[in-house]
C-alpha cells in the first residue's frame, strides 16, 4: 500500500510545520509572511515524501554481492501457488481504500454543493463596479461576504462602504484560492483533523490581513474594532467564502488589531523553514523505506559498481565451435596474445580452417569458455545469442552452469516487447508446446560445458598429460604428422602397416587421464524461486541482503532456513530461526524478513523460506529445496552470491 505510505508520510510532515507555526509565528503580526509560509508549507509536504538525498542513501547495490532467479519448479509448486494466491476480495488493504475512496467523494460533493449554491446567488441582479468585482445584493439579510470578484452583501447590512473596503482585500490578494487550495487539500486528507485546524489558521490569518488594511485606512484600530463588535451578531456566509461576521473569529481579531507590532528580528523566524525542510528530507531518506522516491537530489557516485575488467585473450573458432584460452601449442609452437601474426593466422586458417584471433572479454586471465551458438545465431563472445523464430519473435538463448548442473534458458519477447524466460530443465509439457505453437521455438539439443569436452583416448603407451599451471587456459592441438616420419612399432610380418589418425588434444586448466573419461557427477536439483504470490517478499530480499563479510572471509556457505507468520493483515510477524549457518548470515536473514512491511496477499499462516549465501569458487551448497519442497509450508528459496576479488 504504498498509496497509503505515501498520504500518512505527507502528513507526517505536514503536521510538524504545522507545529512549528503554532510555536514560533503564530503570534507574529506580519500577517503576510504568516500567510506564505501556510501555503508553502501545504505544498512542500507533499513534494517531500518524492525527494531523497543520494548522498545519504544506502548503497543499495554491494560491490561482492549478486542475486539471481532461476524459474524452476519444485514437485508441487504450481498447486502451492495456486493455494496460496487463492484470497477474499474484502482483505484489510481493499478495506482501507474503499473507506478513504468513501471519505474523498463524500467531500468532494460537499465541496460542489457549495460551489453550486454560490452559484445559485450570482444569478441575481449585480452590478459591476470599477471593473474590479461584482456586487451582489442579498435581499432581507444582513450578512457580508466574498468569493473571488464576487462581493456579496445584505440589503440591512449597516455601515457598507466599510464592509466593502474589508472584502476588497481579500478580492484584490486572491485569499479564495487559498480557500479553493486548502478545500482540495482537505479532500485528499481528509482523515487528518490538523487540515481542519491549517484551513481555520489560514482564515484567520486572511481576516487580520484584510482588518490591518481597512483599520489603517481613515480609521483607526479601536474605532474598527468597536465597529466589529456593534456588529458581531451579523449572519456569516458559506465556508469557502470570507465572511465579515465572523463571530467565533472576533476576539482574535480585536487582539491582534491592537497587539504590538513584531520587530524586524521576528522575521528571522521564517528562516526555520529551511532547517526544518532539510530534517524532514533527511528523514525521507534515511527513516522512511519506500520505493517511490522519484528525484534523487546530489546522487552518490557509487565506487563499488566498476564493471568486470577487460582482458585480451586468445580466441579459437572451429566450425560451431568457439573456446578461450591464453595459450594455444600446436606442434610444439606456442601462440600467445603477444606473439600471435597474421601470417600463424593465415596458417592456421587454411591448412586446419581454424580461426584464431586476438580479442577482448570481460574476466581475468586463464578463464576458459567454451559455448556452441545456435543455428544461425551471431558468433560473439558473449553466451547468449538474439534471433526471431519462424513465427517471427525475438529470442534470446543462454546456455549457463549452476552447481554443476547445465541448464538453458530462451527469452522470448513479446509483440509489446514483454519478455519471457523458459528453462529447458524446468519446462512443463503445456509450456514446451506453448513454445512451439504460439511462437515457433523448440529447445535445442545441445550440451553445456564448464570447460572444454576431454579429448579422444589415447594410445595406452602414450604418456599422461603433464599438469598445467594453474590460472592458465592452454590449448594444445597436435598437427598430423606425415607418415613416413610417424614412429609407430613394425606391424607383425604378413599386414600391413595401418595408419595413426591425427589426434586432437586441448588442455584447460586440469589434466586429463589418456586412458579413463570420467563421467560428471550428477547435477543437484535446482534452487526452488519463492511462489508467483511472495514475488514482493523475493524481490526486497534480493534487494536488501548483504553477505556478511565475515562469512566472505571464511567462506561461508549454505542455506538459513527461518519460519515467519503471516497475520490477518497479511503482514510478516514472529520470525523465528529453524536452522542455519552462523558467520552473521542467520542476523541478516531474520533483519531483512523482520524489515518488510508490506502486505503479501497470501493467506494468513505459517510459512517457511531458505536464504542460501554461496561464493564463487567455493563448493556450492546442497539446495534446501531437496529436503524441503515436499513441506506445504516452504514456499521456496532467494540465492544471495557473492563474488571474491
Amino acid at each position: 500500500m504504498n498509496w497509503l505510505q505515501y498520504l500518512l508520510e505527507a502528513n507526517l510532515y505536514l503536521g510538524i510545520f504545522y507545529l512549528v507555526y503554532c510555536l514560533f509565528l503564530n503570534k507574529e503580526t506580519y500577517y503576510l509572511f504568516n500567510r506564505a509560509y501556510l501555503l508553502f508549507t501545504c505544498i512542500i509536504s507533499f513534494i517531500l515524501p518524492l525527494v531523497q538525498l543520494g548522498f545519504l542513501r544506502h548503497d543499495q547495490s554491494a560491490a561482492h554481492t549478486v542475486t539471481y532467479f532461476i524459474a524452476a519448479r519444485g514437485a508441487n509448486s504450481d498447486d502451492k501457488a495456486a493455494q496460496i494466491a487463492f484470497l477474499q476480495y474484502f482483505t484489510l488493504q481493499n478495506c482501507i481504500l474503499g473507506a478513504y475512496l468513501l471519505g474523498a467523494t463524500i467531500f468532494t460533493l460537499l465541496l460542489i454543493v457549495k460551489l453550486g449554491r454560490l452559484l445559485t446567488l450570482t444569478r441575481n441582479r449585480s452590478a459591476i463596479i470599477d471593473n474590479q468585482y461584482k456586487l451582489v445584493h442579498i435581499n432581507d439579510s444582513n450578512s457580508a461576504f466574498s468569493f473571488f470578484n464576487y462581493l456579496f452583501i445584505g440589503t440591512k447590512a449597516m455601515d457598507t462602504e466599510i464592509i466593502i473596503r474589508h472584502e476588497l482585500v481579500h478580492i484584490r490578494q486572491k485569499h479564495s484560492v487559498d480557500i479553493i487550495l486548502l478545500e482540495l487539500i482537505r479532500i485528499i486528507n481528509w482523515f487528518n483533523p490538523l487540515i481542519y485546524l491549517l484551513q481555520n489558521s489560514l482564515k484567520t490569518v486572511h481576516e487580520y490581513i484584510a482588518d490591518e488594511q481597512t483599520a489603517s485606512y481613515k480609521t483607526d484600530p479601536i474605532t474598527y474594532s468597536t465597529f466589529l463588535v456593534n456588529n458581531a451578531y451579523g449572519i456569516g456566509g458559506p465556508s469557502i467564502t470570507h465572511s465579515f461576521f465572523n463571530y467565533n473569529l472576533l476576539k482574535k481579531r480585536i487582539i491582534m488589531l491592537n497587539q504590538k507590532r513584531s520587530g524586524s528580528l521576528a522575521r528571522l523566524k521564517y528562516l526555520l523553514t529551511v532547517p526544518v525542510c532539510a530534517g524532514l528530507l533527511c528523514i525521507s531518506t534515511l527513516g522512511v523505506s519506500k520505493n517511490y522516491g522519484w528525484v534523487v537530489l546530489s546522487p552518490k557516485n557509487s565506487p563499488t559498481s566498476v564493471e568486470a575488467p577487460k582482458v585480451k585473450t586468445l580466441k579459437l573458432t572451429d566450425g560451431n565451435t568457439v573456446a578461450y584460452g591464453d595459450k594455444i601449442t600446436k606442434n610444439g609452437k606456442v601462440y600467445t596474445v603477444n606473439s600471435l601474426t597474421d601470417a600463424d593466422k593465415a596458417y592456421l586458417l587454411k591448412t586446419y580452417k581454424i580461426k584464431l584471433e586476438v580479442v577482448e572479454i570481460k574476466g581475468k586471465p586463464g578463464q576458459a569458455t567454451m559455448f556452441f551458438p545456435s543455428a544461425g545465431a551471431k558468433d560473439t563472445n558473449s553466451n547468449s545469442t538474439s534471433t526471431y523464430t519462424s513465427k517471427g519473435y525475438k529470442f534470446k538463448e543462454e546456455g549457463y552452469l549452476i552447481n554443476g548442473k547445465s541448464n538453458f534458458r530462451v527469452l522470448i519477447t513479446e509483440k509489446n516487447g514483454e519478455e519471457k524466460a523458459y528453462f529447458k530443465n524446468s519446462a512443463t509439457p503445456s509450456e514446451i508446446k506453448k513454445l512451439h505453437d504460439k511462437y515457433g521455438y523448440t529447445f535445442p539439443n545441445m550440451p553445456i560445458y564448464p570447460k572444454l569436452p576431454p579429448p579422444p583416448p589415447m594410445a595406452p603407451a602414450a604418456k599422461p598429460v603433464k599438469p598445467t599451471p594453474p590460472l592458465k587456459a592452454d590449448v594444445t592441438i597436435d598437427e598430423p604428422v606425415s607418415p613416413s616420419k610417424r614412429k609407430s612399432p613394425l606391424p607383425p610380418a604378413g599386414r600391413p602397416a595401418k595408419p595413426t589418425p591425427p589426434k586432437a588434444d586441448i588442455t584447460i586448466d586440469e589434466p586429463v587421464s589418456p586412458v579413463q573419461v570420467k563421467s560428471p557427477p550428477p547435477p543437484m536439483a535446482p534452487y526452488m524461486p519463492l511462489a508467483n504470490v511472495f514475488a514482493p517478499l523475493d524481490k526486497y530480499i534480493a534487494k536488501y541482503t548483504r553477505f556478511p563479510a565475515v562469512a566472505l572471509e571464511n567462506k561461508v556457505t549454505g542455506s538459513v532456513i527461518a519460519a515467519f507468520e503471516l497475520n490477518a493483515d497479511h503482514k510478516i510477524t514472529n520470525v523465528k530461526l529453524i536452522s542455519g549457518i552462523g558467520n552473521r548470515c542467520d542476523e541478516e536473514a531474520i533483519r531483512v524478513l523482520n524489515n518488510f512491511t508490506d502486505p503479501i496477499e497470501a493467506k494468513p499462516g505459517t510459512y517457511k523460506l531458505a536464504i542460501t549465501f554461496t561464493i564463487n569458487n567455493v563448493k556450492a551448497p546442497k539446495p534446501a529445496s531437496e529436503t524441503l519442497s515436499n513441506d506445504p509450508s516452504f514456499i521456496g528459496e532467494v540465492v544471495i552470491s557473492a563474488y571474491l576479488k
